[in-house]
């Protein structure tokens, strides 16, 4: 045999050494069905307290603000299921309050899709310029939903007003 007759056997024999090695030692291969096992489909519900100067919900105010002369605050309360498996029959509680006085509270029994929401109707809170106005949310009161976290179901919202003299 000639020399380049040699060499060519000689990385044959390597090239499939090296490529029966490769697959034996590959392992075994995962398919989709098995990795769709591994995901746990859960339920996350969310809150959302928002606040405006005017009914049509397009002046914000941000929540911990300190305003002048406020005479009226509108309050927007959001539920959200941001999970991947529907809730169903669970209850929101939403609440405000004037200077300690409870001024509007609403319970409502919501079942949202994965990724819908629910919006409470806006609620107008009288300020009268010197006050503290306080809302809040509560998702899931009962706990009837398995959650992936029930960090995200109470929302607070606080802005304070005073009059200028």
């Amino acid at each position: 045999m000639n020399h380049f007759k040699k060499m060519t056997l000689a990385s044959l024999v390597a090239l499939l050494g090296f490529s029966q090695i490769g697959t034996a030692t590959a392992g075994p291969r995962v398919s989709r069905a098995g990795k769709a096992q591994r995901i746990q489909l859960r339920t996350d519900l969310r809150c959302e307290v928002e606040a405006f100067r005017d009914a049509a919900a397009t002046q914000p105010v941000a929540n911990g603000s300190g305003l002048v002369n406020l005479d009226h605050l509108y309050v927007r309360y959001t539920v959200r299921n941001a999970g991947r498996l529907a809730a169903k029959g669970f209850n929101s509680r939403a609440d405000a309050h004037l200077n300690g006085n409870q001024t509007f509270s609403q319970q409502q029994v919501l079942d949202l899709p994965p990724g819908f929401s629910a919006t409470f109707p806006l609620t107008k809170v009288n300020a009268n310029h010197t006050s503290t106005v306080k809302a809040s949310l509560s998702v899931d009161t009962n706990k009837d939903v398995t959650e992936t976290s029930e960090l995200n179901n109470l929302c607070n919202f606080q802005v304070t007003s005073q009059k200028l003299h």
